[in-house]
């Protein structure tokens, strides 16, 4: 299934959407969401807020990192602050022919 978070009014279209407050159990949300689907594997897509969150949290186990080769001169950023240091080891690189790098990290 895909689960929507959304701070917005849930559309009718995505009936699973869960919308979101400053108040949500987001460890409760993922230990249902494990108990219900045990066999797959949770992905969490989105932005910076989001991510940090889940970080803050203590439920992601591994970040994908996608590295384009563009520089860019401002933009938004990934972890908006303020954000506390998380260690991360090295578990797998991958470089494609257009120049996009993966690097895979595990979370101590």
């Amino acid at each position: 299934p895909t689960v929507v978070l959304t701070r917005q009014s849930t559309p009718p279209e995505l009936p699973d959407a869960v919308t979101v407050d400053d108040g949500i159990d987001l460890p409760g949300l993922v230990t249902r969401l494990r108990e219900q689907h045990p066999e797959g594997a949770i992905w969490l897509l989105g932005g910076g807020q989001v991510h940090r969150a889940f970080l803050a949290a203590g439920l992601v186990d591994d970040i994908w990192l996608h590295v384009m080769p563009v520089l860019l001169g401002e933009g938004i950023s990934m972890f908006p602050g303020p954000f506390a240091e998380h260690a991360l080891t090295l578990t797998q690189t991958r470089s494609h022919p257009n120049g996009v790098v993966l690097l895979r990290y595990q979370c101590s």
